[in-house]
């Protein structure tokens, strides 16, 4: 299953772009995965740019 994610402004998810039956069968699945994969991420960074200091 391959697909990619298209992005507007500073990350936010614009569509997805895939084969009609990926789409309509996982669009809520990838964008959940996708929107997590940016929460842990900033959230990493955060605590890791906290304990530079």
């Amino acid at each position: 299953m391959k697909f990619n994610i298209e992005k507007k402004l500073k990350n936010k998810p614009k569509g997805i772009l895939a084969d009609e039956s990926i789409k309509t069968n996982y669009e809520k699945e990838i964008l959940l995965a996708n929107s997590e994969a940016h929460r842990f991420a900033l959230s990493f960074h955060r605590k890791k740019s906290f304990w530079k200091k």
